[in-house]
């Protein structure tokens, strides 16, 4: 049961997410109808007349810095969302089950768990520095980064799977 659970969220989020990047495509700055328009300041459209030329520097549009855009952001997409996800989860299967009276296995996070604000702001960080770090990776290496997130995920995805089944049992 909660092996299925996993892989149709799973394939939902991987879905999702790739839908979602494909909205996003269009409505891409850099689309061919975003170039055929000119690009207008306000000191332009209030003084200038309707038929003069606009600077071709004026036309140009620029990328940000940080490239959403690219190619290893669009495949690693998924898998940063599962990551966030799979935390989320964890966070809640955790507090739950030290609500039935159990404990924190984790010995680093044991002292933690008793404080949820500061549990939940130390997954928070966890999350973030994971896929800070695959997408370092992916700089390098998609392969690399794709193969670090699948084996995250896939202990987190036990981690929760062992949480959830230590607080039924509890029950």
């Amino acid at each position: 049961m909660v092996r299925r659970f996993f892989a149709t969220a799973g394939i939902i989020v991987w879905s999702g997410c790739s839908w979602g990047v494909a909205v996003a495509q269009a409505q891409d700055l850099a689309s061919p109808l975003a170039n055929a328009m000119p690009k207008l300041t306000f000191a332009t459209s209030v003084t200038a007349p309707a038929a003069m030329p606009i600077a071709p520097e004026a036309q140009t549009i620029s990328r940000p810095s940080f490239a959403y855009g690219s190619s290893a952001f669009k495949t690693l997409l998924p898998f940063y969302a599962s990551t966030a996800a799979l935390q989320m989860l964890d966070v809640r299967s955790t507090l739950q089950v030290i609500r039935l009276g159990g404990s924190e296995g984790n010995p680093i996070l044991h002292g933690l768990a008793a404080h949820p604000a500061m549990f939940v702001s130390v997954k928070a960080a966890i999350a973030a520095v994971s896929i800070y770090s695959a997408h370092r990776i992916a700089k390098h290496s998609k392969v690399g980064a794709i193969v670090t997130m699948v084996a995250l995920n896939s202990v987190y995805g036990m981690v929760v799977a062992h949480n959830y089944q230590v607080a039924r049992s509890m029950r």
